[in-house]
């Protein structure tokens, strides 16, 4: 009988309240997010319409570096290479330049644009249901094979 107690499972009220949570303060912003969703809305496209005309997109200056590995080690464009400079000048409003940049670059603004509507109008359970349902996981396999198709005609 003595070896029963090692057996039974620990009480996990216990352990619960003993170790912090860190996503107490984000699930607090997440709310009040969703509590004024046109507003939140609006300030995300405002911050990415903000960001994008603060950062250069000036490529062929002396001070212009990579962040991408594939191509700091093989020296060749990676599937995503001009992705980040054709957001930028989609949230500028320049989509034929967003476009050179990158094909699949305007289709990705209009994608955040659309997540974070989405996002600003569900409540966390619609929105984990979404992101783990079908029509979601279509989009994103879709998604994939739009980038690699480009990458290919651009490539060759």
């Amino acid at each position: 009988m003595q070896n029963t107690r090692v057996l039974q499972k620990p009480d996990s009220s216990i352990i619960s309240k003993s170790l912090p949570i860190f996503s107490v303060g984000f699930s607090k912003i997440f709310d009040r997010i969703r509590a004024f969703p046109n507003l939140s809305f609006s300030v995300g496209i405002l911050a990415a319409v903000m960001i994008s005309r603060i950062l250069s997109l000036d490529t062929e200056s002396e001070y212009w570096f990579t962040l991408c590995w594939w191509k700091q080690w093989f020296e060749t464009d990676c599937i995503g290479c001009g992705m980040g400079r054709a957001i930028v000048c989609f949230f500028r409003g320049e989509f034929a330049r967003s476009l050179e940049y990158h094909p699949m670059g305007v289709p990705t603004g209009i994608g955040f644009c659309l997540l974070l509507f989405a996002y600003t109008r569900a409540d966390s359970e619609r929105w984990r249901t979404f992101l783990d349902g079908r029509t979601f996981n279509a989009c994103m396999f879709l998604y994939g094979f739009c980038m690699v198709a480009c990458f290919l005609y651009r490539k060759f």
